[in-house]
């Protein structure tokens, strides 16, 4: 089997240059213009850790919209009522909480281009969120995203939206996951 190895890292958004943004502020005029951009980002508790040890990870059309839904989250967003009650505990036990985005060196897989310029698709993101919570699963790391059958439907949409068999993307998948 072929491995395919995906070189990404988390960056910390920053309130103002230089700053990272800390939870549980509003986002600052240079987080607006910096960062209402599609993603896949992750909210990363630290205790003294420089690792995170619990994260959720998603993906949005609007970087700086998702984190204000979880600072005010609607009486119907069961998600943002649970992360944000999450954090709030965390951060009540000292916990420090920051807001990251993905940033990845663009791959191919059958030809189709995953790249922070395709972002903007939603089948994008969705793989690159999958794969990020595959790889935190692998670390002695909590991953607050919901079950697997949550992760499963996401990738036979995004398979079927890059025109992968669900056993294609599985193995390629799986194939990242060994890398």
């Amino acid at each position: 089997m072929r491995a395919i190895n995906v070189d990404f890292e988390w960056v910390p958004l920053e309130a103002e240059v230089g700053k990272p943004y800390r939870y549980p502020f509003a986002a600052t005029k240079h987080m607006k213009e910096s960062y209402s951009q599609p993603g896949v980002y992750r909210w990363a508790v630290f205790a003294k850790e420089t690792e995170p040890w619990a994260v959720y990870i998603g993906e949005a059309e609007d970087l700086v919209r998702r984190l204000a839904g979880y600072l005010k989250p609607g009486n119907k967003q069961q998600t943002n009522l649970r992360i944000k009650q999450y954090l709030d505990e965390r951060l009540t036990s000292g916990s420090r909480i920051e807001f990251h985005k993905l940033d990845f060196s663009p791959f191919k897989v059958n030809g189709v281009e995953l790249s922070i310029d395709t972002c903007h698709k939603s089948p994008v993101r969705k793989i690159l969120e999958n794969l990020a919570i595959l790889q935190h699963e692998k670390k002695l790391c909590t991953v607050m995203n919901r079950t697997a059958d949550v992760r499963e439907k996401k990738r036979v949409k995004a398979a079927s939206h890059l025109g992968l068999s669900r056993d294609k993307l599985a193995t390629i998948l799986k194939a990242i996951e060994e890398g």
